[in-house]
């Protein structure tokens, strides 16, 4: 950033390079999945740090500066959809299953579909502050610390929170537990 500042065209265009296509893809899964709209925010954050460099703190990570400017132009677009009645629900990626070391207790696509859309009903049901915690954990697979300058709290905030909502998707998807007995009422 500092070399930006200077002008220094090969620094941003290092920047963008390192960043650019893990940022698409947060503002992707941030942003209803809508490629289009995922493409502007990024572009939208990229003109940012050309016009205001001085916005950056050279005692700070820039990782965890640039997600946390990016988490908020997504908090600002969220608020805006709520204000003019628009409600959007953001859905888990398949391929973010995959990766999962109890993914292969799956037997077939209705299995995976069935979790999937239990997973993100779920997910939608936690208060925001409650599900973007989760997602900036295992989505993002950012720290705990970095999700807590992203979301403005302390790290036990960050704690509190990813505990609370994983003990609450836990209780709720007990069905796919693999370590439990679930009976039915007939």
């Amino acid at each position: 950033m500092l070399h930006i500042k200077k002008g220094n065209n090969k620094a941003f265009d290092e920047l963008y390079n390192r960043y650019s296509k893990k940022l698409l893809n947060f503002f992707y899964k941030k942003l209803y999945q809508d490629q289009e709209k995922a493409n502007d925010f990024l572009q939208d954050l990229f003109l940012k740090i050309i016009e205001k460099t001085e916005m950056f703190d050279a005692n700070k990570k820039f990782s965890t500066w640039i997600y946390k400017v990016a988490y908020n132009m997504c908090k600002n677009e969220y608020r805006t959809n709520i204000t003019k009645g628009r409600n959007y629900n953001v859905k888990l990626d398949i391929n973010l299953l995959k990766e999962l070391p109890t993914f292969n207790m799956f037997v077939n696509k209705y299995d995976i579909d069935f979790f999937i859309n239990s997973l993100n009903t779920e997910l939608d049901n936690l208060s925001e502050k409650h599900k973007q915690a989760f997602n900036l954990r295992h989505k993002e697979t950012l720290s705990i610390k970095e999700i807590a300058a992203i979301m403005e709290c302390s790290e036990g905030t960050v704690k509190s929170r990813l505990f609370y909502a994983t003990k609450e998707l836990s209780h709720k998807l007990q069905l796919f537990s693999i370590d439990k007995e679930v009976y039915y009422d007939n």
